[in-house]
């Protein structure tokens, strides 16, 4: 599948969840201007998160310009120490599809990454988390690829 259809699965399975809380009330969901548009962000963001492991997905292209641009920017305001952080985590980013395992539907396409990659939205909600979880899994169904670890 791909990037586009993988976004369509995450809200898809998102709003299939919020139908089902609708009539059977799992959960108590806000319905701010700003947890929406929070909402749609995060399905978008975590309905692609697993192809992080593959180096030609949209979102590590994403990531990787935008990370450029925050070093170009770091350079501009000669703030040279956080520059480092920055290309050490690039560098992670591209290679880590490398390391067996961590190649292409490898420990990225696994319920344990899917846990560990919404822990730190649990400090902004922990409805918001249980979304960015949905989004995950739905990239999951979508592949047909389940694995625990």
């Amino acid at each position: 599948m791909n990037w586009k259809a993988h976004i369509a699965g995450g809200f898809v399975l998102s709003l299939l969840f919020l139908f089902l809380n609708y009539n059977y009330k799992f959960i108590e969901l806000e319905t701010s201007f700003s947890f929406i548009i929070l909402s749609v962000g995060i399905i978008m963001f975590y309905s692609l998160v697993p192809d992080l492991d593959h180096q030609i997905s949209k979102l590590t292209f994403i990531i990787t310009v935008f990370m450029l641009f925050l070093c170009l920017y770091l350079v501009l305001i000669k703030d040279f120490d956080k520059i480092i952080y920055l290309i050490v985590i690039l560098i992670v980013l591209w290679l880590l599809p490398k390391i067996k395992g961590f190649g292409h539907r490898g420990h990225y396409h696994s319920i344990i990454f899917g846990i560990i990659v919404c822990i730190p939205i649990l400090f902004i909600s922990w409805k918001l988390s249980l979304i960015a979880f949905i989004s995950f899994f739905s990239h999951l169904l979508c592949d047909w690829e389940f694995k625990f670890w």
